[in-house]
């Protein structure tokens, strides 16, 4: 069903989001709303629905638009266990999936043998769809296109979305895990957004100390702040809370003046965007194909994503994927024009390293 763990470009997406806790752009584009279960009566619900099951935030770097489900900070917490506990490999299709026990995650996240319940937000996880916004751009992504259970292995398959994959590709993210278990452990879904924030934003930041006003942090969190009644909750549970966030995050807040004092945390690394292999890059370089090996002399561009790789004596056609995912080998050799067709390969595979 998957090939092998593959190289290159490939290869480093896949570390990069095994070792991601979060990404910047989930928390700027607000993916999550934090709480831990949608109430039908907030106000959040209310114009989700009157907005045709839509909703749409506005951020200083674009606007995000929720569609067909609100996810919750559990389905957060569901999406990350997923693949802390996967093996994610390429398959043939260039598609990148997630293949994992329910046992696993149903384990780590203390949900007893709440099978069918587990079932039923993954169903929410790959229903919900995000129109992102940045200036020109736009992209409509999931989460997970499609989650199965695999005849053959038992096993649980999530596919990842193209667009949701690259994000871990094209943005920086940021590794906590060893801080993920604490921040579950937060009673608070609110709070518990809040350290996603603030622990990442602190990282990011130049200096070693920062300093956060509350209702600017609820505003990037995509708090409710409409509803005074839950402002003054949150309020209430960060002096609640705060030893504990002060000990382990090193967030101190300050309840009179409703700020946040972060520091930065050992143990949060900001992750950097992955560079692309250009095909550029692979003049000169050798590949390999029927037993031969040639030298690629030049690689022309042409639309469509499609390259033709000059050699000495054989021109290479390859039908490339979006982002250097998987591609369609054609061998037009100069002699006869005889067409081979060979598999799907990884790009960096044909190339000697």
């Amino acid at each position: 069903m998957a090939e092998s763990l593959p190289t290159g470009t490939n290869k480093s997406i896949i570390q990069k989001i095994f070792t991601t806790t979060s990404m910047d752009k989930e928390i700027e584009c607000q993916f999550y709303v934090p709480v831990n279960k949608i109430n039908k009566r907030s106000i959040t619900y209310q114009k989700f629905v009157a907005n045709g099951n839509r909703r749409i935030v506005e951020t200083e770097y674009g606007s995000i638009e929720v569609r067909n489900r609100l996810l919750t900070e559990r389905h957060k917490e569901i999406v990350n266990s997923v693949i802390k506990n996967s093996q994610i490999q390429v398959m043939p299709d260039g598609n990148f999936c997630a293949m994992y026990k329910f046992t696993d995650v149903l384990k780590e996240l203390n949900m007893g043998n709440n099978t069918a319940q587990l079932k039923e937000d993954l169903k929410q996880i790959q229903d919900a769809m995000f129109v992102i916004k940045f200036g020109s751009k736009e992209k409509t992504m999931r989460i997970f296109t499609k989650t199965y259970t695999d005849n053959e292995t038992g096993m649980q398959i999530a596919i990842l979305d193209r667009d949701y994959v690259l994000m871990y590709k094209h943005n920086f993210s940021a590794n906590y895990k060893k801080l993920q278990k604490k921040i579950s452990d937060i009673p608070y879904p609110a709070l518990k957004t809040i350290v996603h924030y603030l622990i990442v934003k602190s990282a990011s930041e130049d200096e070693e100390i920062n300093s956060f006003l509350l209702s600017n942090v609820l505003n990037k969190i995509g708090f409710p702040v409409e509803s005074p009644a839950s402002v003054k909750e949150v309020r209430k549970n960060l002096k609640l809370y705060s030893n504990e966030l002060k000990k382990h995050f090193n967030i101190d807040y300050d309840p009179n003046l409703k700020t946040f004092t972060t520091k930065k945390h050992e143990n949060v690394k900001i992750l950097e965007p992955i560079e692309d292999i250009g095909y550029k890059n692979y003049i000169g370089k050798y590949i390999s194909f029927s037993g031969k090996k040639y030298q690629i002399q030049d690689i022309v561009e042409l639309p469509k994503n499609k390259w033709i790789i000059v050699t000495e004596i054989e021109k290479i056609e390859l039908y490339f994927y979006k982002d250097d995912f998987l591609f369609m080998l054609n061998v037009v050799t100069s002699s006869n024009d005889d067409v081979k067709q060979f598999q799907k390969k990884q790009i960096p595979s044909l190339f000697d390293q």
